[in-house]
């Protein structure tokens, strides 16, 4: 039983690991990749119907932000922490997820 146990720990697929949340620090290697990022909400910019989520730092200074279109965050999320999961880019410098639906995050 041990032995069956262990066999199908180790043939589990390693796409698991992938589920692990990651700070906006440990993003670099991530770029093109599905990822789940959380991180502190230091601004929320609403722009036209573009609201950015710029996390640890507020804008320029961000290294890591969500960007969703169309859709509105509260205020009362600032500096909470936030989790969203999708496809890692790079936009002029900074890394991004663009996010469809807000319910998709997750703030605490």
């Amino acid at each position: 039983m041990r032995y069956l146990v262990l066999s199908l720990l180790l043939s589990m697929p390693f796409g698991v690991y992938a589920a692990n949340k990651l700070a906006p620090e440990q993003l670099s290697g991530f770029v093109g990749k599905k990822v789940t990022v959380c991180g502190k909400v230091a601004e929320i910019a609403t722009i036209k119907s573009d609201t950015f989520i710029n996390l640890d730092s507020p804008h320029p200074y961000q290294k890591f932000y969500f960007y969703l279109n169309n859709q509105n965050i509260s205020s009362n999320n600032l500096f909470k922490t936030v989790c969203g999961t999708g496809v890692l880019t790079n936009h002029k410098g900074k890394l991004q997820i663009k996010i469809a639906d807000s319910k998709a995050l997750t703030f605490s």
